[in-house]
């Protein structure tokens, strides 16, 4: 029994191996045939380790592009924190800003709706990010508007 799992595992090894080779030589400019050649395998040994390949590439792009968009949405958060009692008093600048940030991290989430629609008619849009999206489009009659909209809605501020 163990000879044959050393067996399994340094077959497994080899593969990962000459994955490794066919990645490198692909990433080359090498041709499918010439890899073949250069590692002496038949182009369909070559053709499904690009195959392997690709689907690990994928997944590994996929869990990349998520760390990025959780880092990209923690930072938008902090930004928010940084500027909400600004916004909160008054300062029109930090009001327009966190306006902004409000509207990116909805785009971040798949929430934004296109320019000059109504929040209540966004599709999949939790409650909480219609009432958002209501204060920060950019047909608000006012700043002060907005700000008074968003002064009298707890569950707006911060932890509420």
């Amino acid at each position: 029994m163990a000879i044959r799992s050393q067996d399994a595992q340094a077959k497994r090894d080899a593969i990962q191996k000459r994955r490794a080779q066919v990645a490198d030589l692909r990433m080359g400019g090498g041709k499918q045939s010439e890899i073949a050649a250069i590692l002496k395998v038949s182009i369909g040994t070559v053709n499904g380790d690009l195959k392997a390949l690709r689907a690990e590439w994928r997944k590994t792009s996929l869990e990349d592009t998520e760390a990025i968009i959780a880092l990209d949405l923690e930072r938008t958060e902090r930004m928010i924190s940084s500027l909400w009692v600004q916004a909160l008093a008054g300062n029109v600048s930090a009001i327009r800003e966190v306006r902004e940030l409000i509207r990116l991290r909805a785009n971040v989430l798949g929430w934004a709706m296109p320019t000059g629609a109504p929040a209540a008619a966004g599709e999949n849009v939790p409650p909480q990010i219609r009432e958002i999206l209501v204060v920060v489009t950019p047909e608000s009659t006012t700043i002060d508007g907005d700000y008074e909209q968003v002064a009298a809605t707890p569950s707006l501020l911060p932890g509420g």
